[in-house]
């Protein structure tokens, strides 16, 4: 990466990944996404997916 940025991921993607390292989707809030590891309560992600604005 040049200069520090972070690269754009849009919420599906990062729950694609969260999902290949193994947490599940534990409920859907309206557009969040919360996911959980099986086993550990405490690891607990929320991920916003919004519509893509372009």
């Amino acid at each position: 990466m040049v200069g520090g940025r972070l690269p754009v991921v849009n919420g599906r993607r990062v729950i694609q990944a969260l999902m290949r390292t193994g947490f599940v989707v534990d409920r859907i809030v309206g557009s969040h996404y919360v996911l959980v590891y099986p086993g550990d309560p405490a690891r607990t992600v929320t991920v916003p997916v919004h519509a893509d604005v372009t």
